[in-house]
């Protein structure tokens, strides 16, 4: 993304991570825009039970929800639904700039969106950088929860329970 490094460093773009931060708290301001509609629906629902005007975009052409969710999913796409926060799918983020984002969506319509934020969601990727250091060391490596695939907390504790049934 175009302005993507200048905008971080000036705080209108920041990760999910940022944004949610317990330490550091972060004002979204009253139109923020959240990218990845997998990782960040809930954020985009918390932002419009505050009362702000959230747009919830994603690049990709339909929604895929994140494993965790499980059977909250139906329903976090049900909140959205009744509190008014489409997720527009295939809309790209191409340029970020003062106040606003530049988006892509089909193969040459372009439009720019006002923003007092954005907040990227990127999808969770494996844990895993432990298991390559391990590997061929002498011992055996098991691989279980986020460090095999991200999804729910409760996928991690039916491996680790069968892990311990074979050992």
């Amino acid at each position: 993304i175009e302005g993507l490094a200048e905008a971080m460093a000036s705080g209108f773009a920041v990760t999910i991570e940022q944004a949610m931060s317990r330490d550091t708290p972060f004002d979204p301001g009253a139109n923020p825009i959240v990218f990845g509609s997998g990782m960040g629906a809930e954020l985009a629902i918390d932002y419009k039970l505050r009362g702000l005007n959230v747009r919830l975009i994603d690049a990709a052409p339909k929604h895929r929800a994140v494993n965790y969710l499980g059977s909250r999913g139906p329903k976090v796409m049900a909140f959205l639904d009744k509190l008014g926060v489409p997720i527009e799918s295939g809309v790209k983020p191409v340029a970020l700039g003062k106040g606003e984002v530049r988006v892509a969506s089909g193969a040459s319509n372009a439009d720019t969106i006002a923003a007092t934020s954005f907040v990227i969601c990127p999808d969770r990727k494996p844990a895993d950088g432990l298991v390559a250091a391990l590997r061929g060391k002498g011992v055996t490596v098991q691989v279980l929860g986020d460090a095999r695939k991200p999804r729910s907390a409760g996928n991690a504790v039916h491996e680790a329970a069968y892990l311990v049934r074979k050992i």
